[in-house]
Protein backbone atom coordinates (compact mmCIF):
# COMPACT_ATOMS: atom_id res chain seq x y z
CA UNK A 1 0.00 0.00 0.00
CA UNK A 2 1.77 3.51 -1.16
CA UNK A 3 0.91 5.74 1.48
CA UNK A 4 1.74 9.69 1.43
CA UNK A 5 2.96 11.69 4.60
CA UNK A 6 0.27 13.69 6.04
CA UNK A 7 1.79 17.34 6.67
CA UNK A 8 2.45 17.93 10.01
CA UNK A 9 1.29 21.21 10.71
CA UNK A 10 -2.13 20.19 9.20
CA UNK A 11 -3.12 18.10 12.32
CA UNK A 12 -2.76 17.88 16.07
CA UNK A 13 0.75 16.88 17.37
CA UNK A 14 1.86 12.89 17.30
CA UNK A 15 0.95 10.28 19.74
CA UNK A 16 2.98 9.91 22.95
CA UNK A 17 3.95 6.27 21.43
CA UNK A 18 6.32 3.63 23.19
CA UNK A 19 7.69 2.27 19.64
CA UNK A 20 9.74 -0.37 21.06
CA UNK A 21 6.96 -1.79 23.18
CA UNK A 22 4.80 -1.22 19.88
CA UNK A 23 7.13 -3.92 18.49
CA UNK A 24 7.26 -5.76 21.69
CA UNK A 25 3.17 -6.13 21.55
CA UNK A 26 2.93 -6.62 18.13
CA UNK A 27 5.84 -9.52 18.21
CA UNK A 28 3.67 -11.33 20.94
CA UNK A 29 0.51 -10.68 19.24
CA UNK A 30 1.66 -11.66 15.73
CA UNK A 31 4.10 -14.51 16.93
CA UNK A 32 6.80 -13.08 14.63
CA UNK A 33 9.62 -10.44 15.56
CA UNK A 34 8.70 -6.93 14.31
CA UNK A 35 12.21 -5.30 13.70
CA UNK A 36 11.28 -2.07 12.65
CA UNK A 37 7.93 0.50 13.12
CA UNK A 38 7.65 3.95 11.11
CA UNK A 39 4.84 6.13 10.73
CA UNK A 40 3.59 6.68 7.41
CA UNK A 41 0.69 9.21 8.37
CA UNK A 42 -1.21 10.61 10.64
CA UNK A 43 -4.46 12.03 9.92
CA UNK A 44 -7.35 13.50 12.51
CA UNK A 45 -8.39 10.37 13.77
CA UNK A 46 -5.61 7.80 13.43
CA UNK A 47 -1.70 7.48 13.55
CA UNK A 48 -0.49 4.92 10.75
CA UNK A 49 2.62 2.67 11.06
CA UNK A 50 4.52 0.22 8.82
CA UNK A 51 5.67 -2.57 10.65
CA UNK A 52 8.61 -5.29 9.26
CA UNK A 53 9.46 -8.50 10.46
CA UNK A 54 12.71 -10.49 10.26
CA UNK A 55 10.09 -12.86 8.57
CA UNK A 56 6.63 -12.72 6.70
CA UNK A 57 4.93 -9.68 5.04
CA UNK A 58 5.00 -6.15 6.36
CA UNK A 59 2.10 -4.79 8.51
CA UNK A 60 0.02 -1.96 9.23
CA UNK A 61 -0.60 -0.72 12.93
CA UNK A 62 -3.85 1.68 12.54
CA UNK A 63 -3.57 4.04 16.58
CA UNK A 64 -6.64 5.51 17.53
CA UNK A 65 -5.73 9.02 17.97
CA UNK A 66 -8.38 10.60 19.79
CA UNK A 67 -8.97 9.12 22.96
CA UNK A 68 -12.89 10.28 23.26
CA UNK A 69 -13.86 7.40 20.24
CA UNK A 70 -16.22 5.08 22.28
CA UNK A 71 -14.19 1.27 21.98
CA UNK A 72 -17.59 0.77 19.31
CA UNK A 73 -15.57 2.44 16.54
CA UNK A 74 -13.05 -0.16 16.29
CA UNK A 75 -15.01 -2.73 16.92
CA UNK A 76 -17.50 -1.64 14.06
CA UNK A 77 -14.73 -1.22 11.79
CA UNK A 78 -12.86 -4.29 12.50
CA UNK A 79 -16.59 -6.28 11.88
CA UNK A 80 -17.19 -4.67 8.67
CA UNK A 81 -14.02 -5.54 7.21
CA UNK A 82 -14.52 -9.12 8.17
CA UNK A 83 -18.52 -9.09 7.10
CA UNK A 84 -16.94 -7.52 3.66
CA UNK A 85 -14.01 -10.39 3.72
CA UNK A 86 -16.60 -12.72 3.64
CA UNK A 87 -19.56 -11.76 2.09
CA UNK A 88 -18.20 -9.91 -1.10
CA UNK A 89 -15.92 -9.98 -3.51
CA UNK A 90 -14.08 -6.68 -2.45
CA UNK A 91 -10.54 -7.08 -1.38
CA UNK A 92 -10.07 -5.73 2.03
CA UNK A 93 -7.31 -5.42 4.42
CA UNK A 94 -7.19 -8.96 6.85
CA UNK A 95 -7.21 -8.23 10.40
CA UNK A 96 -4.97 -9.67 12.30
CA UNK A 97 -5.23 -8.30 16.03
CA UNK A 98 -7.17 -5.56 16.97
CA UNK A 99 -8.15 -3.67 21.05
CA UNK A 100 -10.68 -1.20 21.24
CA UNK A 101 -9.53 0.09 24.34
CA UNK A 102 -6.23 1.68 26.03
CA UNK A 103 -6.06 -0.76 28.57
CA UNK A 104 -3.13 -2.26 26.73
CA UNK A 105 0.91 -2.56 26.55
CA UNK A 106 0.64 0.00 24.72
CA UNK A 107 -2.06 2.25 26.13
CA UNK A 108 -3.73 3.24 22.79
CA UNK A 109 -6.47 1.21 21.19
CA UNK A 110 -5.13 -0.51 17.60
CA UNK A 111 -5.96 -2.02 15.00
CA UNK A 112 -3.05 -4.61 13.23
CA UNK A 113 -3.70 -5.11 9.67
CA UNK A 114 -2.60 -6.19 6.27
CA UNK A 115 -0.83 -4.08 4.37
CA UNK A 116 -2.33 -4.28 1.07
CA UNK A 117 -0.19 -3.35 -2.29
CA UNK A 118 -1.30 -1.01 -4.99
CA UNK A 119 -0.85 3.16 -5.43
CA UNK A 120 -4.07 5.54 -3.94
CA UNK A 121 -6.00 6.05 -7.01
CA UNK A 122 -5.87 9.82 -6.30
CA UNK A 123 -1.93 10.02 -6.92
CA UNK A 124 -2.26 9.07 -10.58
CA UNK A 125 -5.83 10.30 -11.47
CA UNK A 126 -4.68 13.14 -13.14
CA UNK A 127 -2.43 11.12 -15.07
CA UNK A 128 -4.89 9.05 -16.60
CA UNK A 129 -6.47 9.54 -20.51
CA UNK A 130 -9.85 9.05 -20.87
CA UNK A 131 -10.88 5.97 -21.23
CA UNK A 132 -8.41 4.70 -18.32
CA UNK A 133 -10.62 6.97 -16.34
CA UNK A 134 -13.66 5.55 -17.30
CA UNK A 135 -12.48 2.15 -16.87
CA UNK A 136 -11.74 3.26 -13.02
CA UNK A 137 -15.73 4.38 -12.95
CA UNK A 138 -16.86 1.15 -14.01
CA UNK A 139 -14.76 -0.69 -11.42
CA UNK A 140 -15.84 1.83 -8.99
CA UNK A 141 -19.78 0.99 -9.96
CA UNK A 142 -18.85 -2.65 -9.61
CA UNK A 143 -17.45 -1.82 -6.03
CA UNK A 144 -21.08 -0.33 -4.89
CA UNK A 145 -22.76 -2.73 -6.29
CA UNK A 146 -21.21 -5.75 -4.13
CA UNK A 147 -21.96 -3.89 -1.40
CA UNK A 148 -25.71 -2.56 -3.19
CA UNK A 149 -26.16 -6.49 -2.13
CA UNK A 150 -25.29 -6.59 0.97
CA UNK A 151 -28.76 -6.54 2.45
CA UNK A 152 -30.26 -5.20 6.50
CA UNK A 153 -32.88 -4.26 8.06
CA UNK A 154 -31.70 -1.43 9.79
CA UNK A 155 -29.60 1.86 9.38
CA UNK A 156 -26.36 1.64 11.64
CA UNK A 157 -23.22 0.11 11.82
CA UNK A 158 -21.52 -3.56 11.66
CA UNK A 159 -20.95 -5.37 14.91
CA UNK A 160 -19.99 -9.10 15.41
CA UNK A 161 -22.18 -11.47 17.44
CA UNK A 162 -20.65 -11.97 20.74
CA UNK A 163 -19.49 -15.44 20.84
CA UNK A 164 -21.73 -16.27 24.08
CA UNK A 165 -24.58 -15.30 22.34
CA UNK A 166 -23.66 -17.37 18.88
CA UNK A 167 -23.39 -20.33 21.81
CA UNK A 168 -26.71 -19.72 23.49
CA UNK A 169 -28.48 -20.11 20.03
CA UNK A 170 -26.57 -22.92 18.65
CA UNK A 171 -27.33 -24.72 22.15
CA UNK A 172 -31.36 -24.02 21.61
CA UNK A 173 -31.24 -24.66 18.04
CA UNK A 174 -29.71 -27.82 18.58
CA UNK A 175 -32.41 -28.37 21.81
CA UNK A 176 -35.04 -27.94 19.41
CA UNK A 177 -32.97 -30.13 16.48
CA UNK A 178 -33.38 -27.52 14.19
CA UNK A 179 -30.36 -26.56 12.53
CA UNK A 180 -29.81 -23.02 10.31
CA UNK A 181 -26.55 -20.89 10.09
CA UNK A 182 -26.25 -18.48 12.96
CA UNK A 183 -25.36 -15.19 11.88
CA UNK A 184 -21.85 -13.66 13.28
CA UNK A 185 -22.60 -10.44 12.63
CA UNK A 186 -25.36 -7.57 13.53
CA UNK A 187 -26.73 -4.12 12.77
CA UNK A 188 -26.01 -2.02 16.21
CA UNK A 189 -26.11 1.65 17.03
CA UNK A 190 -24.03 4.22 14.76
CA UNK A 191 -20.48 5.69 15.45
CA UNK A 192 -20.06 8.80 14.30
CA UNK A 193 -18.41 11.58 15.69
CA UNK A 194 -21.42 13.45 15.66
CA UNK A 195 -22.77 11.75 18.57
CA UNK A 196 -20.16 11.94 20.91
CA UNK A 197 -17.77 15.27 20.00
CA UNK A 198 -18.27 17.93 21.06
CA UNK A 199 -19.82 17.21 24.06
CA UNK A 200 -22.60 15.02 22.82
CA UNK A 201 -21.78 12.04 24.39
CA UNK A 202 -23.05 13.86 27.65
CA UNK A 203 -26.56 14.72 27.11
CA UNK A 204 -29.05 13.17 28.73
CA UNK A 205 -29.61 9.71 27.06
CA UNK A 206 -27.05 10.18 24.57
CA UNK A 207 -27.00 6.30 23.56
CA UNK A 208 -31.10 6.72 22.28
CA UNK A 209 -29.87 9.09 19.24
CA UNK A 210 -27.32 6.55 17.96
CA UNK A 211 -30.18 3.98 16.84
CA UNK A 212 -30.13 1.81 14.59
CA UNK A 213 -32.90 3.27 12.60
CA UNK A 214 -35.59 2.03 10.54
CA UNK A 215 -34.98 5.21 8.03
CA UNK A 216 -33.36 8.16 7.11
CA UNK A 217 -35.73 10.17 8.30
CA UNK A 218 -35.90 8.59 11.32
CA UNK A 219 -32.23 8.81 11.48
CA UNK A 220 -32.04 12.94 11.10
CA UNK A 221 -35.22 13.83 13.20
CA UNK A 222 -33.43 11.95 15.58
CA UNK A 223 -30.34 14.22 14.73
CA UNK A 224 -32.29 17.49 14.83
CA UNK A 225 -33.82 16.62 18.19
CA UNK A 226 -30.11 15.89 19.67
CA UNK A 227 -29.32 19.29 18.30
CA UNK A 228 -31.67 20.76 19.99
CA UNK A 229 -31.36 19.45 23.36
CA UNK A 230 -27.66 19.51 23.70
CA UNK A 231 -28.05 23.72 23.02
CA UNK A 232 -31.02 23.46 25.53
CA UNK A 233 -28.24 22.20 27.58
CA UNK A 234 -24.90 24.26 26.36
CA UNK A 235 -26.31 26.97 24.25
CA UNK A 236 -26.60 29.54 27.01
CA UNK A 237 -22.90 28.97 28.23
CA UNK A 238 -21.34 28.34 24.29
CA UNK A 239 -22.99 31.82 23.37
CA UNK A 240 -21.85 33.51 26.83
CA UNK A 241 -18.20 32.23 26.31
CA UNK A 242 -17.76 32.98 22.65
CA UNK A 243 -19.81 36.13 21.98
CA UNK A 244 -19.31 37.75 25.18
CA UNK A 245 -23.28 37.44 25.53
CA UNK A 246 -24.94 38.42 28.85
CA UNK A 247 -27.71 35.44 30.05
CA UNK A 248 -30.87 37.17 28.77
CA UNK A 249 -29.89 37.73 25.08
CA UNK A 250 -27.62 34.18 24.73
CA UNK A 251 -31.37 32.44 26.45
CA UNK A 252 -33.10 34.43 23.76
CA UNK A 253 -30.97 33.27 20.54
CA UNK A 254 -31.16 29.56 22.21
CA UNK A 255 -34.53 29.64 22.15
CA UNK A 256 -34.84 30.92 18.74
CA UNK A 257 -32.52 28.42 17.48
CA UNK A 258 -35.10 25.90 19.35
CA UNK A 259 -37.49 27.22 16.99
CA UNK A 260 -36.03 26.75 13.84
CA UNK A 261 -35.27 23.13 14.20
CA UNK A 262 -38.68 22.51 15.48
CA UNK A 263 -39.89 24.57 12.46
CA UNK A 264 -37.22 22.34 10.30
CA UNK A 265 -38.49 19.02 11.78
CA UNK A 266 -42.17 20.22 10.89
CA UNK A 267 -41.00 21.45 7.27
CA UNK A 268 -39.62 17.99 6.54
CA UNK A 269 -42.70 16.14 7.75
CA UNK A 270 -44.93 17.98 5.28
CA UNK A 271 -42.60 18.03 2.57
CA UNK A 272 -40.39 14.74 2.64
CA UNK A 273 -37.27 14.78 0.98
CA UNK A 274 -37.08 11.56 1.71
CA UNK A 275 -38.41 9.08 -0.90
CA UNK A 276 -40.84 6.49 1.09
CA UNK A 277 -40.31 4.09 -2.19
CA UNK A 278 -36.23 3.95 -1.20
CA UNK A 279 -36.36 5.08 2.49
CA UNK A 280 -37.13 1.83 3.99
CA UNK A 281 -35.79 -1.99 4.61
CA UNK A 282 -33.52 -3.43 3.03
CA UNK A 283 -30.30 -1.24 3.24
CA UNK A 284 -27.02 -1.59 2.14
CA UNK A 285 -23.73 -1.01 3.09
CA UNK A 286 -22.02 2.61 2.84
CA UNK A 287 -18.55 2.80 2.97
CA UNK A 288 -18.01 5.68 5.24
CA UNK A 289 -15.45 7.77 3.42
CA UNK A 290 -15.57 5.94 -0.54
CA UNK A 291 -12.56 8.66 -1.41
CA UNK A 292 -9.84 8.05 -4.03
CA UNK A 293 -7.17 8.16 -1.52
CA UNK A 294 -8.89 4.85 -0.09
CA UNK A 295 -8.94 3.26 -3.21
CA UNK A 296 -6.25 1.22 -4.13
CA UNK A 297 -4.84 0.16 -7.81
CA UNK A 298 -2.33 -1.86 -9.58
CA UNK A 299 0.22 -0.77 -12.52
CA UNK A 300 -2.93 -2.02 -15.39
CA UNK A 301 -5.17 1.04 -13.32
CA UNK A 302 -7.11 -2.03 -11.57
CA UNK A 303 -9.07 -1.63 -8.11
CA UNK A 304 -7.11 -4.61 -5.85
CA UNK A 305 -8.47 -3.04 -2.67
CA UNK A 306 -10.83 -0.64 -0.29
CA UNK A 307 -9.48 0.59 2.72
CA UNK A 308 -10.29 2.49 5.57
CA UNK A 309 -13.36 1.32 6.71
CA UNK A 310 -14.05 3.36 10.28
CA UNK A 311 -17.34 4.90 10.28
CA UNK A 312 -18.83 2.61 7.40
CA UNK A 313 -22.85 1.82 8.21
CA UNK A 314 -25.93 0.91 6.48
CA UNK A 315 -28.31 3.10 4.42
CA UNK A 316 -30.17 3.19 1.57
CA UNK A 317 -29.71 3.70 -2.22
CA UNK A 318 -29.66 7.59 -2.25
CA UNK A 319 -26.71 7.16 0.06
CA UNK A 320 -24.84 5.22 -2.15
CA UNK A 321 -26.07 7.04 -5.46
CA UNK A 322 -23.40 9.58 -5.40
CA UNK A 323 -20.95 11.37 -7.79
CA UNK A 324 -17.29 10.43 -6.61
CA UNK A 325 -16.59 13.69 -5.46
CA UNK A 326 -13.27 14.34 -8.12
CA UNK A 327 -15.53 14.31 -11.04
CA UNK A 328 -18.20 16.68 -9.63
CA UNK A 329 -18.13 20.12 -11.17
CA UNK A 330 -15.85 23.49 -10.24
CA UNK A 331 -17.65 25.63 -8.29
CA UNK A 332 -18.37 28.68 -10.26
CA UNK A 333 -18.03 31.08 -7.63
CA UNK A 334 -15.97 33.17 -9.97
CA UNK A 335 -15.03 33.54 -13.43
CA UNK A 336 -13.23 30.21 -14.87
CA UNK A 337 -10.21 29.84 -16.74
CA UNK A 338 -9.88 28.27 -19.87
CA UNK A 339 -8.39 25.47 -17.84
CA UNK A 340 -10.65 25.50 -15.17
CA UNK A 341 -13.86 25.24 -18.18
CA UNK A 342 -12.27 22.52 -20.19
CA UNK A 343 -12.28 20.12 -16.53
CA UNK A 344 -15.59 21.06 -16.05
CA UNK A 345 -16.18 19.95 -19.98
CA UNK A 346 -14.22 16.45 -19.16
CA UNK A 347 -16.13 16.02 -15.88
CA UNK A 348 -19.49 16.14 -17.27
CA UNK A 349 -18.81 13.67 -19.89
CA UNK A 350 -16.88 11.65 -17.18
CA UNK A 351 -20.46 12.15 -14.84
CA UNK A 352 -22.75 10.84 -17.92
CA UNK A 353 -20.58 7.65 -18.28
CA UNK A 354 -20.65 6.95 -13.96
CA UNK A 355 -24.46 7.65 -14.64
CA UNK A 356 -24.55 4.77 -17.58
CA UNK A 357 -22.92 2.46 -15.60
CA UNK A 358 -24.84 3.06 -12.38
CA UNK A 359 -28.19 2.33 -14.14
CA UNK A 360 -26.93 -0.56 -16.14
CA UNK A 361 -25.03 -2.24 -13.14
CA UNK A 362 -28.14 -1.13 -10.00
CA UNK A 363 -30.86 -0.24 -12.28
CA UNK A 364 -32.82 3.04 -14.04
CA UNK A 365 -33.40 4.05 -10.15
CA UNK A 366 -29.91 4.92 -9.42
CA UNK A 367 -29.93 7.20 -12.39
CA UNK A 368 -33.08 8.47 -11.15
CA UNK A 369 -31.81 9.25 -7.66
CA UNK A 370 -28.30 11.02 -9.15
CA UNK A 371 -30.68 12.79 -11.53
CA UNK A 372 -32.81 14.01 -8.10
CA UNK A 373 -29.48 15.35 -6.22
CA UNK A 374 -28.85 17.31 -8.70
CA UNK A 375 -32.23 18.72 -8.60
CA UNK A 376 -32.98 19.05 -4.92
CA UNK A 377 -30.18 19.86 -2.74
CA UNK A 378 -32.27 19.39 0.50
CA UNK A 379 -31.06 16.36 2.08
CA UNK A 380 -27.06 17.11 0.98
CA UNK A 381 -27.56 20.25 3.07
CA UNK A 382 -29.50 18.36 5.55
CA UNK A 383 -26.08 16.02 5.15
CA UNK A 384 -23.73 18.95 6.01
CA UNK A 385 -25.92 20.45 8.75
CA UNK A 386 -26.03 17.42 10.60
CA UNK A 387 -24.03 14.15 9.22
CA UNK A 388 -20.69 15.80 8.00
CA UNK A 389 -19.41 17.34 11.08
CA UNK A 390 -20.65 18.64 14.66
CA UNK A 391 -21.25 22.51 13.83
CA UNK A 392 -20.68 25.22 16.94
CA UNK A 393 -23.78 27.26 17.76
CA UNK A 394 -23.24 30.52 15.15
CA UNK A 395 -22.56 27.86 12.53
CA UNK A 396 -25.78 25.71 12.78
CA UNK A 397 -27.43 29.07 12.95
CA UNK A 398 -26.06 30.46 10.21
CA UNK A 399 -26.89 26.61 8.18
CA UNK A 400 -30.54 26.70 9.33
CA UNK A 401 -31.13 30.59 7.53
CA UNK A 402 -29.56 29.49 4.31
CA UNK A 403 -31.34 26.11 4.69
CA UNK A 404 -34.73 28.23 4.71
CA UNK A 405 -33.85 30.29 2.66
CA UNK A 406 -32.73 28.43 -0.24
CA UNK A 407 -35.10 25.80 0.02
CA UNK A 408 -38.59 27.62 1.52
CA UNK A 409 -38.07 31.16 1.14
CA UNK A 410 -38.93 31.40 -2.26
CA UNK A 411 -42.57 29.62 -1.42
CA UNK A 412 -42.84 31.27 1.89
CA UNK A 413 -41.54 34.74 2.97
CA UNK A 414 -41.52 36.00 6.04
CA UNK A 415 -39.79 33.01 7.66
CA UNK A 416 -36.69 35.32 8.31
CA UNK A 417 -36.07 39.26 8.40
CA UNK A 418 -34.02 40.34 5.92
Amino acid sequence: MDEDNTDEDSVESALDLDVDMLKHMVSSRLKRRCVNSCKLTRGLYNEIHLLQFDNGPDCIARLARDPNHPAEKIASEVATMKYVAQNTRIRVPEVYAWDSKAQNDIKIPYILMERLPGKHLYKIWDKLNAEQKRNILSQIVDVLSELWKCKFKKIGCIYRNSSNSIRSCMTFLKNLMFYKTIQPFKIGPIVSPQFYIEGRNEIFDAPSYTGPFGSTRELFYTLIRKEKQFFTIHGVQELAEEDNLNEADAKKRVDELKKKLDLLQSKLSKDNPFDDSIDKPTFALIHGDFDAQNILVDDDINIIGIIDWEFSHTGTLWDMCKYPIWIQEVEKLRALSDAEMEENREKKELRNYFRQEMVTKLGDISGQILDKRERDRRIEDLEAMFTLMVHRFDMLENLLKCFFDDHYKARETGLYSS
